[in-house]
């Protein structure tokens, strides 16, 4: 697995992403325009990298890891490359 941003990002081993994840479905529901929640998905995205990068210096696979909001790593990585 690959670093997605740069190699000293990451968060706490346990890192949670529910709260963007919430906060996604929180800016859908009151613009109902995807448009105006990108800043949200970009959260969750940059969230999801940091518990990814951590998960990957202590050795666990994304198969390892137990988690309902985070796209895999080989999604994220298309996703940022969308962005640019």
């Amino acid at each position: 697995m690959g670093n997605f941003l740069h190699p000293d990002q990451g968060g706490a081993a346990d890192r949670d992403c529910h709260a963007e994840a919430n906060a996604i479905q929180a800016c859908l529901s009151a613009e109902k325009d995807q448009a105006k929640c990108t800043v949200a998905v970009k959260d969750l995205y940059e969230c999801c990298t940091a518990m990814w990068l951590t998960h990957a210096r202590t050795g666990k696979a994304p198969g390892d890891v137990k988690d309902d909001v985070c796209p895999l790593p080989a999604g994220l990585r298309a996703a940022f490359r969308r962005q640019v």
